[in-house]
């Protein structure tokens, strides 16, 4: 059985590492940062964008402000 692997790259929001996504999977930790990001599946069979990208986006965008929000929590936290 072959397994369709797709890596996605990616910049990380926090550190501006250059980053491959899988996309079987639907979350990725930036493994220099710690920085949790959502990885955004194409679910269109021509490979295009899908009609709910900007809703798609605006997820995204959301889960890595809670993700900078906990970790500038936390440093507060621990000093």
């Amino acid at each position: 059985m072959s397994r369709n692997l797709k890596m996605l790259p990616v910049t990380c929001a926090q550190c501006g590492a250059q980053l491959e996504a899988d996309t079987t999977k639907e979350t990725m930790v930036c493994p220099y940062c710690g920085t949790s990001f959502l990885i955004q599946k194409d679910n269109t069979p021509d490979g295009g964008e899908s009609s709910g990208t900007d809703s798609n986006m605006k997820s995204i965008l959301s889960f890595i402000g809670q993700q900078m929000a906990e970790r500038r929590k936390y440093k507060v936290e621990s000093k």
